[in-house]
């Protein structure tokens, strides 16, 4: 019988290397599809996707993969046509902002389940907010300089530009650290897979009514995402939060009413604002209901011990007490009488 030789196994550096790639080529991948984009006509941005995915990457594998994002987004504005010297540095600007992002979560402790509501926090103050305004404002600053793009003002380029690299982010890394975690999936109940799969068609439905009916009640999405929250958290709560935004999006692009109020705010606003509203919603419920599930458990914990302690103290200190039964046979016995000098008994003297 031949014996296998063992497979060789790859070198930390070159499995970076790999990372590296598959990174910059995700990035890249998912660029292209955000730069499609389009509602009445109008290229537009509503959803970053690849700041989503670069942050959920150094979460999960540390800053040493940053140079993938480095390449992501030099390949993202070549493809654009920008010259080089300010796709360099816009490529810089968005590879510093999400390591300061990653930087600032950590050193809050941020943990990559999400299971408390301080993660959720920082996810979103830290990450989406002051990390991705780093990077969006060293960006804004070149883009104004070299005058690329639209011909706006600093403030509502950077706000614009701000906007949907933070909700990228908030949508974005969710998912992608939920597919790190789960995949290669374990074993699950059959029935827990049935209501996982009828939470997913539940939130297609919602979205669909949502998007194509004439009253367009997106508030029937809500429930879906308190549903994903309550009963399985963060693993089900990001893909129901994408679908949805998908969906959302999708339909905005194909000419759809919905969000056509005439409230005078843009139509691009609401529809990023519905989609943090709905993702925020099912993330803060269930980084709740799993940290109250967590200190319950703590407690239960802590308790058990405490019982176990209480029994060997009342063990060590407990006083001797002769058996019950053990006295009454010492009761029944007569004292032995012992026998007096040179053998006389005593009752005699």
């Amino acid at each position: 019988m031949v014996e296998k030789p063992p497979r060789r196994k790859l070198s930390g550096a070159a499995r970076t290397l790999v990372w590296i790639a598959l990174l910059a080529g995700g990035y890249y991948a998912l660029g292209l599809l955000a730069l499609q984009e389009e509602i009445g006509g109008v290229e537009t941005r509503l959803l970053w996707a690849p700041t989503g995915l670069s942050l959920a990457a150094l979460l999960y594998l540390g800053p040493r993969v940053w140079p993938g994002i480095w390449f992501g987004s030099m390949l993202i504005n070549v493809s654009l046509e920008r010259p080089i010297v300010p796709s360099f540095l816009i490529a810089t600007g968005t590879t510093v902002g999400l390591l300061c992002a990653y930087w600032l979560m950590r050193r809050a402790g941020f943990r990559n389940e999400i299971d408390r509501v301080r993660d959720v926090l920082a996810l979103i103050g830290l990450g989406a907010g002051l990390g991705m305004a780093i990077g969006v404002t060293l960006n804004t600053t070149v883009l104004t300089t070299y005058g690329i793009g639209v011909p706006l003002e600093y403030l509502p380029r950077w706000f614009d530009v701000w906007t949907y690299f933070a909700l990228g982010v908030l949508v974005g890394t969710p998912i992608f650290l939920v597919l790190w975690q789960v995949f290669p999936i374990r074993r699950i109940r059959l029935l827990r897979a049935i209501e996982a799969v009828a939470l997913l068609g539940c939130t297609v439905l919602a979205a669909l009514l949502a998007t194509n009916s004439a009253q367009h009640p997106f508030y029937l999405v809500f429930p879906v995402m308190i549903w994903a929250g309550l009963r399985f958290g963060l693993p089900m709560v990001a893909p129901c939060a994408v679908v949805a935004s998908t969906m959302v999006i999708v339909a905005a692009e194909q000419g759809h009413e919905a969000f056509a109020g005439e409230s005078g705010i843009p139509r691009e606003a609401l529809i990023q604002a519905f989609i943090a509203s709905l993702t925020l919603t099912g993330m803060v419920l269930s980084a709740a209901i799993r940290q109250r599930d967590a200190a319950h458990a703590e407690v239960e914990r802590t308790a058990t011990e405490l019982v176990g302690v209480i029994h060997q103290l009342d063990r060590r200190l407990r006083p001797r007490i002769t058996p019950p039964r053990r006295a009454a046979e010492s009761l029944r016995s007569p004292p032995e009488l012992t026998p007096g000098p040179r053998g006389r008994d005593p009752t005699t003297q």
